[in-house]
């Protein structure tokens, strides 16, 4: 294993779906050219696959909610 990992036949993921493309699935290739830095390839499967979800806003703390009034100090 570690000798075909050296020769670069490891395993390829999806950029859409995040999935592994096994051995001999067919696959694109597409270069994402970057602008002020060297870009990235990205493989896809020809089939077209689901996206992959992703978090588009942060979560909120599981906590319950803080009242909003004002404390006094304690002096």
């Amino acid at each position: 294993m570690a000798a075909a990992l050296a020769r670069g036949a490891g395993l390829k993921f999806c950029g859409r779906c995040n999935q592994p493309i096994q051995p001999g699935e067919p696959y694109e290739t597409a270069d994402n050219v970057g602008a002020t830095g060297p870009g990235a390839i990205v493989h896809l499967h020809k089939e077209l696959c689901r996206r992959a979800p992703h978090q588009s806003e942060q979560v909120p703390y599981a906590t319950a909610p803080r009242s909003r009034q004002r404390r006094r100090p304690r002096w």
